[in-house]
Formats: C-alpha cells, sequence, structure tokens
C-alpha cells in the first residue's frame, strides 16, 4: 500500500470514528457516581419538588449520565446535619459527597414564585466540592406545576453537556388544493352560457310566434323566416340544456371533491419558532 493510500484510509477512519462519537449520547465529561438531593427553595412545594427528583433521575437515566445512586430520604439541609456541617460551601459538599460516595452530586431546588415557579439544578464536584454549573428554568402558573417539570429534559442535557433538544414539530394543516375549485367554476361559467342560451332561445322563440301569428304569413319567404327562427329556438334550447347539465355536473362534482379534501386533508409538519 503505498503511503498516499495510507494516508486517505487512515483519514477515512479517523472521521468515521469523529461522526461515531459525535453521534453517541455523551456527557461532556465523566460524572462517575452521582447523586440528586432536594434542597429547599424559596416557598418550595414538597409534592412539586419531589415529583422534580424523580423527573431528573429520569432523564438522567435515559442520557446514561454517570452511575446513579439511590436518593437519600432526607434533603439537602439534613444531610449537612447529619455530617456535621452548616451552609453551602465547597468543604461541606465534598464532606457530604464523601459521605455517601458520590463523585457528582445535582441539587434540585423549585421555588414558588409569584408568577410562576423556578427550577434550579446545580452540579457540584465531589471532590472538590465546587459547582461544576448551574441551571434555571422559568415557568408560568396557568399549567400549574406542569410547565416546569416540562423543561427538566432541557435543564439536565443543558447541565451536562448534552446538545439541546431539537425545537418542537407542530401539525400544521394545509388547505385544499387549487383543483376542486377550477372545477366548480368552470361549472359555474358553463352554468352562465347554459343562461345565455336559453334567453337567446327565448327569444328566436318568441320571433317564430311573433312571425306565425294569423295574418302574418304573406309569402314563401315569410313561411322560411319563420322556420328558421324555430330551428334557431330549437338549436339554442338544446345547446342550453348541454351546458345547464354539463355545468351543474362540475359543480357538483368540484363541491364533492373539496369535501374530500377537507375532510382527508394532509398535516404537515413544521418546525416550532
Amino acid at each position: 500500500m503505498s503511503r498516499i493510500s495510507l494516508a486517505l484510509a487512515l483519514a477515512l477512519a479517523l472521521a468515521l470514528a469523529l461522526a461515531l462519537a459525535g453521534a453517541l449520547p455523551c456527557a461532556a465529561d465523566p460524572v462517575g457516581p452521582v447523586v440528586v438531593l432536594g434542597a429547599p427553595g424559596a416557598a418550595a412545594r414538597a409534592d412539586l419538588q419531589a415529583v422534580l427528583l424523580r423527573a431528573v433521575r429520569t432523564e438522567m437515566e435515559k442520557l446514561e449520565v454517570g452511575t446513579l445512586l439511590p436518593t437519600p430520604p432526607l434533603d439537602l439541609d439534613a444531610l449537612q446535619l447529619a455530617v456535621g456541617c452548616v451552609g453551602e460551601s465547597p468543604g461541606c459538599f465534598e464532606a457530604l459527597a464523601a459521605q455517601i460516595r458520590a463523585d457528582t452530586l445535582v441539587i434540585v431546588r423549585v421555588a414558588d414564585l409569584d408568577a410562576g415557579f423556578e427550577l434550579q439544578l446545580e452540579r457540584i464536584k465531589g471532590k472538590t466540592g465546587v459547582s461544576a454549573g448551574i441551571e434555571r428554568r422559568r415557568a408560568a402558573s396557568d399549567r400549574g406545576g406542569a410547565g416546569v417539570l416540562d423543561a427538566v429534559p432541557a435543564a439536565v442535557r443543558a447541565l451536562f453537556g448534552f446538545a439541546p433538544l431539537p425545537p418542537p414539530v407542530v401539525a400544521l394543516a394545509e388547505g385544499p388544493t387549487w383543483r376542486p375549485f377550477a372545477v366548480g367554476g368552470g361549472g359555474a361559467a358553463l352554468l352562465v352560457v347554459a343562461a345565455v342560451m336559453g334567453g337567446l332561445s327565448s327569444s328566436a322563440e318568441a320571433d317564430y310566434q311573433t312571425k306565425t301569428s294569423p295574418g302574418a304569413i304573406q309569402s314563401r319567404a315569410d313561411v322560411d323566416s319563420a322556420l328558421e327562427d324555430l330551428d334557431r329556438a330549437q338549436g339554442r334550447a338544446a345547446a342550453a340544456h348541454v351546458f345547464l347539465a354539463l355545468g351543474s355536473a362540475l359543480v357538483a362534482g368540484g363541491a364533492v371533491w373539496l369535501g374530500i379534501e377537507l375532510m382527508a386533508e394532509p398535516a404537515r409538519e413544521e418546525t416550532a419558532p
């Protein structure tokens, strides 16, 4: 194998390895054994915080972030008292992490604000007790705690360096096509032509009646003229009936076509802003 071929092969292998590495869901750095803890927040709701703890753990399990250890039955304040430290200092976090044998602590706080709720996730390095990142999300109070619960996946991904979630997809119904309107419009035009032909037929019929009235026929030319009016009236009447039938069929067909499109209307997907 020539040097050029070998270099190309190595380049392709490196590119493939990088592509596979980018496709795999992995955190920005290893977190080791990790414990999710709840911390009292400003006017926090205990029931909502318990649900958020489970939601954070579930999202971390999906992302395979470290090795999840069981969540202690005590909150952060109680655990700090148990290990003999007060205050959220690096030394206290380091002692707490050593006591529960965790390399990473995830502190979950939820505050019940006047205008809604605020979720805060903080990542603590167990070996140093130093914060490795904080993510905050706010949600309006119109949906209760559901809004802040929906913010958990994005907050967890950002906290551990994962790519953000793609924007939601909204199904938008497409409007009906132009075809049924074209068919119905063509039928309406034929109905107009039928009405015009009917009017011309009535006019020719009136001329025939006038020319065949008593005393009106005086010669062979008068007879021929009257017969021409009769032929004209009958021909236009026949044309009016044909245009009427075709126009009615097209209008009805366009209406049915439009109804089918509206009932079986496909949806297109569009990324929400």
